[in-house]
């Protein structure tokens, strides 16, 4: 039995026993109310979320970047499988002949050269030919620039500038006359296609 001021402390009603709480109760007690301000004064750390639509965004503008450069292929030379614009096939087709006539022209004056022949009447509309049909392919050039028809790769201007360039280089640079002039024309006329053929490698067709 409990004396009853005791009861009345430990909150035990009066007449019953009190009975001390075993030793192994007292320290999961004590251990868990010697846990439980530590649990409350550490605050949880605040939460960053990282900033998302950063990788989304750059995908999405190399994405728009890809689709503005095809599609402006497209327009430049037609859909797949769709007829290719008249103005395009004339370009086309004048850079293969200057291609062809640049190289032909070139052979027959070095050949020329070789044999100090000078240059006779084939030879001479053979380099003029060549010439005329790299002024004409950069006239329609231009014409599909204004049309806004553009190459992918600026290149093409860049090797399409300089085939026309060189082959007319010779009436500013070579020699008044004699065979150095033959050599002059037909040499620069052979880099002109050469140039004329990265020009159309890079044309996108």
């Amino acid at each position: 039995m409990v004396p009853r001021g005791i009861a009345r402390l430990s909150g035990a009603p009066a007449g019953e026993a009190w009975e001390e709480p075993a030793p192994d109760e007292r320290a999961a007690t004590d251990e868990h109310r010697a846990e439980q301000p530590l649990e409350q004064a550490v605050a949880p750390e605040p939460v960053h979320p990282e900033p998302l639509g950063n990788h989304d965004d750059d995908d999405e503008a190399e994405q728009c970047s890809e689709a503005a450069t095809e599609c402006a292929h497209r327009e430049s030379v037609g859909e797949p499988g769709t007829k290719v614009p008249p103005m395009v096939s004339v370009h086309v087709a004048l850079g293969v002949a200057a291609v062809v006539v640049c190289f032909g022209a070139a052979v027959v004056g070095l050949v020329a050269y070789r044999r100090k022949s000078g240059a006779g009447p084939l030879v001479a509309h053979a380099l003029a030919l060549a010439q005329t049909l790299l002024i004409a392919q950069a006239g329609v050039g231009l014409l599909l620039l204004s049309d806004d028809r553009r190459a992918p790769d600026r290149l093409h201007y860049t090797y399409g500038g300089l085939a026309l360039g060189v082959a007319l280089s010779p009436w500013f640079y070579a020699p008044g006359e004699g065979p150095r002039r033959l050599l002059w024309f037909a040499g620069t006329t052979f880099l002109a296609g050469a140039l004329a053929v990265r020009a159309f490698m890079t044309g996108g067709l």
